[in-house]
């Protein structure tokens, strides 16, 4: 019988990445998110972006999961580009973080 040897064995390799590799180099970063539950959420397409609706409270349409204490990973700086407007010096502060998959959402 003849041995066969793969040039990439891609299941191994993805668990030494998550297990060595994140578990030893990667700092995660306890933060509190907030994940839209679409099931519970009251969808309004018309109206939504032109009424008075809150992101947050008693007036919103929009339900929200809160997760606290989420490890997230490699947290990038916040961009300081501003931008002169009528109301005033603007930063958008974008950023960006990694949520691993296996978290499910």
């Amino acid at each position: 019988m003849q041995l066969y040897g793969r040039l990439y064995d891609y299941i191994n390799e993805y668990w030494k990445l998550i297990h060595e590799t994140y578990a030893v180099h990667a700092i995660p970063f306890l933060v509190t998110y907030y994940h839209i539950n679409k099931t519970t959420t009251v969808w309004d397409n018309t109206y939504l972006m032109g009424g008075s609706y809150e992101k947050f409270g008693q007036l919103t349409g929009m339900q929200w999961d809160r997760y606290l204490l989420l490890p997230v990973f490699w947290i990038e700086e916040t961009q300081t580009i501003f931008d002169a407007q009528e109301i005033g010096y603007v930063n958008e502060g974008e950023s960006g973080l990694v949520i691993p998959s296996n978290y499910g959402f």
